[in-house]
């Protein structure tokens, strides 16, 4: 049985708890799943399936409770922005609730131009409980008032 699955905006992003089972992985393609994001410090132990299924996938390990530092939100925005709208994302972590929350409230901020608040708590409302720390919640906070500094801090990233 998949754990905390759930879309935060429909065909376009979602959260989860790890995936445990193989099954896990094909219940994420039957709901249109194709990229995917790792936030623990080891990938899925069904690599071999997610590659069958031509999921795109990012690792990008953050410690629990943790946040991430700012390139690898930079890497992260792109993944995501070089796969959608083609291929909606899952992200998860080990329970999809911090470090998921967290990174798809930076979502929120960054595509869809929501304040850091707003972001906060759209998620909150979709994924309840999501977004454990302080630390993580003023990461989203601080990145969404630094808006212009990321948006230029990015582009030198990737150009």
């Amino acid at each position: 049985m998949v754990v905390n699955f759930s879309w935060l905006i429909e065909n376009e992003i979602a959260g989860s708890a790890f995936p445990h089972l193989k099954s896990d992985i094909d219940f994420y393609y039957s709901q249109g799943i194709r990229a995917m994001v790792t936030l623990t410090a080891s990938k899925p132990q069904f690599m071999d399936r997610i590659e069958q299924l031509n999921i795109n996938h990012l690792h990008l390990p953050i410690i629990d409770f943790s946040v991430p530092h700012d390139k690898d939100i930079y890497t992260y925005l792109n993944f995501i922005e070089q796969n959608l709208p083609k291929n909606p994302v899952l992200v998860h972590c080990y329970a999809g609730i911090g470090r998921t929350g967290t990174m798809l409230a930076l979502y929120l901020v960054w595509f869809k131009n929501l304040s850091g608040e707003d972001a906060i708590n759209y998620v909150r409302h979709i994924r309840n409980p999501s977004i454990e720390t302080l630390e993580q919640e003023d990461l989203v906070l601080s990145f969404a008032n630094n808006i212009n500094y990321h948006r230029e801090a990015y582009k030198k990233y990737f150009n």
